[in-house]
């Protein structure tokens, strides 16, 4: 479903910032001043997970994850909330309908954001590395540690993977048992950020600039 692109209205001093943020870990990466305050509090709760789940590194990624997921529905619905969609009837019946939707996969919601916002997400270079950590996730989750059937169904997608998972987890997978670095969970969460500053850069960029 396409919603249609409105004039988003002046956001409300909730969904502003007013703050530099240093990202712990990453001296040389910071929030801008117009981050939203939604991607503060992911950036913090980011920062923390290490420390929340110590010496569980699988725990630390599916935190991880589920910290970027919520971020990205909290984006979708703000949007479609002051895109005023559900201004009339029937964008109230196709919210009704098909909002539920939005939420229900990754590729659901970079569709969402492509068609109803114009905001290229899945096209993100810090989504391509997100991505790897939303695979080991749900490796993780579906799993119990190991690549799916779908995961490991495809040779070529498992060398990629593969190397990727070397070059920006320092882990490996082994078969199709999913061997993580002690370092896995800091370094996805590095990731995680990357991919949210990236994300409230183009949420940022669809609505009014940010002025008093």
């Amino acid at each position: 479903m396409e919603i249609l692109r409105a004039r988003l209205e002046r956001p409300s001093k909730e969904t502003q910032s007013c703050a530099r943020l240093p990202i712990t870990g990453a001296p040389n990466m910071l929030i801008s001043a117009s981050a939203h305050l939604l991607t503060e509090d992911t950036v913090r709760a980011l920062n923390r997970v290490s420390s929340r789940w110590e010496n569980d590194v699988s725990g630390q990624i599916v935190a991880v994850s589920s910290r970027v997921e919520a971020l990205a529905d909290r984006f979708i619905d703000l949007l479609i909330r002051e895109s005023g969609v559900d201004s009339t009837q029937l964008g109230k019946n196709l919210l009704q309908e098909y909002g539920d939707s939005f939420h229900q996969s990754w590729l659901a919601r970079n569709r969402v954001l492509k068609s109803g916002f114009g905001i290229q997400a899945g096209s993100m270079p810090a989504w391509q590395d997100m991505e790897l950590v939303i695979e080991v996730r749900n490796a993780i989750v579906h799993g119990d540690g190991s690549l799916t059937s779908r995961q490991a169904k495809d040779p070529a997608s498992l060398i990629i993977m593969r190397k990727r998972m070397a070059k920006l987890l320092r882990s490996d997978i082994q078969g199709r048992l999913v061997r993580l670095n002690d370092e896995a969970g800091v370094l996805s969460a590095e990731i995680a950020i990357r991919y949210a500053t990236s994300l409230d850069e183009l949420v940022s960029a669809v609505r009014p600039a940010f002025v008093e």
